[in-house]
């Protein structure tokens, strides 16, 4: 290249992406800036500034440094654009040979690639479309060979996205996995909770901003990265799209969703969501914070609607279990006499196949937690060594019984998988044998193997509870302070249950003889398991 008499002002443009990084050396910005400065002041041009975008894809023009170059150009200020070679201008061979052929020249700037020989004040430049094209066709392979790995750890349930759904973070020991971050997951619990008891995605993201309460993007940057929030999100508020999109995210179950989406095109930023059956969903990849029963609700109030005029406040959804089967109670505004009442999924659903019914009147169960919480509160006001001494030697061996109780309900679980490997198996034979139609067969076999696989993840759960089993003890001051401020209580609200109430379990009603009015009345067991310390007493 001959030297210019010429005054030249030089923007001296390097370009780095990811992808570059990773394959040389001699890509590295210091490099390139090096090459581009000796190139320059040997051929006695006037540097205006180096333009560096570190990090940038080569495939679109959507840079910062180069935005601000085309400015300067724009301005007069730059009339020579310097390159270490064609690709730092860019891998999309269309956009950069309108940028080489139409571009520079309509504004009388000069562009040099070095390393590729080429100089726009030559002729001889022919080579260069060819470059362009070969540039993007590398650019195509490597987007090829990185959508490659991402797929193959997508499949191993290992996390490829920058940040972790709020509610977990990235486990410091392995970036791909999650684990449970507390703060942020109290708050997708109770978002959880407000959504069976009618409130939709407006009214929580409402309620949630009148709180105070961090949206995500905020509560990341300030909590978790400790970057700039205005470099990551322009409003501080809770919107409804994304409590929407939380109330549907698998990933609360424990299970990994990826490929919810994909790129249109390896030049271009746009992304195309993707039908559900092509999702990557990876089950039992980490800790759950929704339980699936209270999921399941939600997902049905979401598709069907169901709101609080039309069906009243359950106060109870996801906090009632059976005692015996360990499913959800499930709500009916209008039983036997207009009441509302609760009952047992696991029987409404498969009938004494299931479980037994256990129902209780929805009014009874609220006077009955409340009359426990009162009388509680009073002890803690009253007197507190009274029930701190309670709490210590109910506590005592509280470890010890809560980790037997995971044994035996894993116990449990893992037998009736094996009942239902068996109960598949006669089927199976029946169904050989002519004592049962295909239909019939087919029927009964897929309600098995579904309940099969809700099983499964039942016992990977308990093993997981089991194997992290924390000893709860230590909470017993943080109870005694929290529930004194019921000690007036006469109603239940959302606050208090989402505060309190960890779990209520519900029993098999009987009948008795009262020896006092001669007449049967209605006996049933209900354990009510607070926040922090478990359960106190069995009503």
């Amino acid at each position: 290249m001959k030297k210019q008499k010429n005054l030249y002002n030089a923007a001296l443009y390097c370009r780095l992406s990811r992808d570059d990084e990773n394959s040389s050396e001699s890509e590295s910005i210091l490099n390139q800036k090096q090459i581009l400065s000796d190139f320059a002041k040997e051929n006695k041009f006037n540097i205006v500034d180096y333009y560096v975008d570190d990090g940038y894809s080569g495939t679109n023009f959507d840079r910062p440094a180069f935005k601000r170059m085309i400015k300067d150009i724009e301005n007069g200020t730059v009339n020579v654009v310097i390159t270490k070679d064609l690709s730092r201008l860019g891998r999309n061979y269309i956009l950069t040979g309108q940028y080489t052929e139409i571009y520079f020249p309509s504004k009388g700037v000069r562009y040099i690639a070095i390393n590729d020989g080429f100089d726009s004040n030559n002729s001889d430049n022919d080579i260069a479309p060819f470059k362009n094209i070969i540039n993007e066709m590398v650019a195509k392979d490597t987007s090829k060979k990185v959508k490659s790995v991402f797929q193959a750890k997508m499949k191993k349930g290992e996390y490829i996205g920058s940040y972790a759904p709020y509610g977990y973070k990235k486990d410091p020991e392995n970036k791909n996995r999650f684990i449970i971050d507390e703060p942020a997951a109290e708050i997708v619990k109770r978002m959880f909770y407000l959504a069976t008891i009618g409130y939709g995605s407006r009214k929580i993201a409402k309620t949630f901003n009148e709180e105070g309460i961090l949206p995500p993007a905020v509560y990341r940057c300030l909590h978790l990265t400790h970057t700039p929030v205005e470099k990551f999100t322009k409003t501080s508020r809770w919107s409804d799209q994304a409590v929407n999109d939380m109330l549907h995210n698998m990933a609360y179950l424990g299970h990994m969703v990826q490929g919810k989406s994909k790129k249109t095109s390896f030049k271009v930023k746009k992304l195309e969501m993707q039908p559900k059956e092509d999702w990557i969903i990876v089950y039992n990849t980490h800790e759950a914070i929704i339980d699936k029963e209270l999921f399941d609700e939600v997902q049905y109030r979401l598709k069907s609607k169901y709101r609080e005029k039309r069906i009243g406040i359950n106060l109870f959804a996801g906090i009632t279990k059976c005692a015996d089967c360990g499913y959800a109670m499930t709500y009916s505004p209008r039983h036997k006499k207009g009441l509302a009442s609760l009952f047992c999924s696991n029987y409404r659903r498969r009938g004494k196949e299931g479980c037994t019914n256990h129902m209780i009147n929805y009014d009874l169960l609220c006077e009955i937690v409340i009359e426990e919480i009162r009388k509680y509160a009073q002890l803690a006001i009253e007197d507190e060594e009274a029930i701190l001494k309670k709490l210590k030697d109910k506590t005592k061996d509280t470890d010890k019984i809560g980790k037997i109780a995971l044994e035996e309900e894993l116990t449990k679980a893992e037998k009736r998988y094996r009942e239902i490997d068996d109960l598949i198996q006669h089927l199976y034979e029946d169904n050989v044998r002519g004592k049962i139609t295909d239909e019939r067969f087919t029927k009964l076999s897929v309600n098995y193997e579904n309940e099969q696989k809700e099983v499964k993840e039942r016992i990977t759960n308990l093993k997981f509870d089991i194997v992290n089993f924390k000893d709860t003890s230590k909470n017993n001051e943080r109870f005694i302070e929290l529930i004194k401020k019921y000690s007036n209580i006469t109603e239940l609200n959302p606050v208090i249950m989402h505060e309190l109430i960890d779990r209520i379990e519900i029993g098999q009603g009987y009948y008795e003889k009262s020896e006092a009015t001669g007449k049967r009345e209605k006996h049933q067991d209900i354990t009510i398991y607070y926040k922090f310390i478990g359960n106190l007493e069995q009503k």
